[in-house]
Parts: C-alpha cells; structure tokens; sequence
C-alpha cells in the first residue's frame, strides 16, 4: 500500500536483497530530492535515495547512517548532517532535501529540520543512483517503502514544497526523474 492506501502503488523493500538501480547521476547542484517512505524498522543503516560511489561522498538520504540508530541522515558532499527525526516505524514520511553550493537543507513532512554548511569541493559522485541500497559494495538495505520519488535540478520554493504535500500537485518544471510504483 502506498501513502493513500492504494495497493500496488509503491516499491516495497524486504532490508535483505531489494533494490532499484538506475543510470542516471543526479550528483549536480542545486538540486532537490522529494520522497515519500516508511520504515519498517527504526535501526540499521537503511539507504532511501543514494548516490555515493564506494570510498566517496555523495548526495544521499539515509536512515541510522553509520551509527544505525533510528535518526534520519543526509549525506552530502564532503559529510553528513544528522537529524534530530526520529524515524518511527509503519509511518509514512515525506523529505525534501535541497543541495545548494556549500550547504543542505533538510525538511520533513513540511517542517524545517535544520541545514549544515560544508567546504564545498569537486563533486565526486557515482554515475548511479539508488534506491533501497547505498553504495555498489554495501550491504546495506531499506526495508518498509518507498514512493514518488522526485529529483529537481534546481531549490524548490517554499510554495512549491507546500503546495506538493498538501495537494500532491506534479511540479514537472526542472524535474529530472519521477519515480512512481
């Protein structure tokens, strides 16, 4: 079930082997990442959306990174920002990540989370983008759902992450890939 409880309307990821990977790199900036999840789990190191490449960063969102607590993490060019979410499992979530020019910002089921400003330096990212798993070499998985994940080429407006929850109006200005089940 997906978050309007439509059945068959979501990817499902059993935390053992499932896994989406695509060709498409998504390590530019600026850039907005939109996705809806729900964990089945509240520990474990649990890769959402990821673009890292073994032995580098990358522009990610992550549940329990490294430490494997219940906390949501974003991981960005030469770091990560740990959140002060607390994933709960079996409820539906929806993050926005904006990736600007030294500097994140997270939101969570439209509520300002926090941001963490970096040393910006050459991007250095997969060619790959995953979902479900971190890295090519990792044996980390999600497991619970995810869905209607978009990636924007540009920082949504205030109005337009707003207006995207409430009404779940397509933004398809900039939009890169749209990945709905």
């Amino acid at each position: 079930m997906d978050r309007f409880n439509r059945e068959n309307s979501a990817y499902s990821f059993d935390g053992i082997d499932d896994f989406i990977q695509t060709n498409f790199n998504f390590y530019i900036q600026p850039m907005s990442i939109s996705v809806w999840f729900l964990s089945n789990v509240n520990c474990g190191e649990r890769p959402i959306v990821d673009s890292d490449s073994f032995g580098r960063w990358g522009q990610s969102i992550i549940q329990g990174y490294w430490s494997g607590n219940d906390r949501l993490f974003v991981q960005y060019h030469t770091g990560e920002y740990e959140s002060p979410i607390s994933i709960i499992p079996f409820k539906w979530y929806h993050a926005v990540v904006l990736f600007e020019n030294s500097k994140v910002r997270l939101f969570v089921n439209n509520k300002f989370v926090g941001e963490e400003k970096y040393n910006q330096r050459q991007m250095e990212g997969s060619t790959f983008t995953r979902f479900g798993t971190h890295n090519e070499y990792a044996p980390q998985r999600f497991e619970g759902k995810i869905d209607d994940i978009r990636i924007y080429n540009r920082i949504l407006n205030e109005d337009e992450k707003t207006d995207y929850i409430m009404r779940n109006r397509v933004l398809n200005s900039y939009l890169l890939p749209h990945f709905s089940y």
